[in-house]
């Protein structure tokens, strides 16, 4: 499948609810309408179509994934889809502990974990729940399992900008990628905030022993390892080092529409057509077809929906 640019789409970010079980600082949980979801019947569908366009790595998002109780059927359904090569999640992995094994059983390829400290009185501080805890074992127990993790940190400059060390320490020990992502201007925290960004280029300057090992999740991640590191450091920069021109994911969110950009308002509801095909391939197609050429991150771009509506 390709778009208007050339740019062939590969990779659905699919978000399956957009409650969340956290009361995070920078983000306002939702509350799901359920006549608004789509069903697992119907992500199977939509899903398969995206499949039968090119489509070969599908992520489940949210919102927070298990908030949906259904979510272990969702990942049998997708599983079952041949022609998905890689069917990961992100999750805030708070509860995960205790499903990791049915979910991964059900079919579900690796975690990114979003996990901003390594702090317990600080985690509760950013999110207001004391569930760290909860989260590392879940990633013990993964890696138990042979499931590959990642961590996804947002940096927030007098916040969590001095956890950094303590994200160094632990991939010094664990087999896991700590990924750094750039605060993105989007809802009414990031777009109030810019201030408070941390920069790859500064994380750079202060640890001088890192070194770029590679590009990962198609070029978006750029990768960096230190001597005796059993882990990795990847660094995701949309702002600032900008990889629209390589882009090759849409989203499709909770409610049935798709968005080919995140940092632009386009979205096709595709809810309508479903139950035919023949429509439905149409209308991905001409969703795909409208991705914009780039984000307009830079330019002021005003979100009509935050994160947990769009899907992470």
């Amino acid at each position: 499948m390709i778009d208007a640019l050339g740019r062939e789409i590969r990779y659905l970010r699919l978000s399956v609810t957009e409650r969340c079980n956290l009361n995070c600082m920078y983000c306002s949980p939702a509350k799901d309408d359920p006549a608004a979801l789509l069903t697992p019947h119907e992500i199977g569908e939509a899903v398969g179509a995206f499949v039968r366009l090119g489509v070969d790595k599908v992520r489940i998002t949210g919102g927070e994934p298990l908030c949906r109780q259904d979510l272990a059927d969702i990942i049998r359904r997708l599983s079952a889809i041949p022609g998905i090569g890689d069917l990961p999640m992100t999750t805030n992995a708070v509860g995960l502990d205790v499903r990791i094994r049915e979910l991964v059983k059900a079919g579900i390829s690796r975690f990114n974990i979003s996990l901003d400290t390594l702090d317990r009185e600080r985690y509760r501080e950013i999110t207001r729940v004391d569930g760290l805890q909860s989260v590392l074992r879940a990633v013990d127990i993964a890696l138990s399992l042979g499931v590959n993790v990642k961590l996804n940190a947002v940096l927030i400059r007098g916040v969590n900008d001095g956890d950094v060390s303590g994200f160094m320490d632990y991939v010094m020990e664990h087999p896991v990628e700590v990924r750094f992502i750039e605060l993105m201007p989007i809802g009414a925290f990031g777009e109030d905030n810019q201030d408070k960004v941390v920069r790859q280029d500064e994380i750079l300057a202060a640890y001088p022993g890192l070194s770029p090992v590679g590009t990962a999740s198609g070029g978006v991640a750029r990768v960096y390892a230190a001597p005796g590191m059993k882990g990795s450091i990847g660094f995701i920069s949309p702002v600032s080092h900008k990889f629209c021109s390589t882009c090759n994911r849409v989203r499709l969110t909770a409610d049935g529409r798709v968005r080919p950009c995140l940092g632009d308002n386009g979205e096709v509801d595709i809810r309508p057509y479903l139950g035919d095909e023949a429509a439905l391939l149409a209308a991905i197609r001409d969703a795909v077809y409208r991705k914009p050429q780039g984000h307009h991150f830079e330019s002021g771009f005003s979100s009509s929906r935050d994160m947990q509506h769009i899907g992470g």
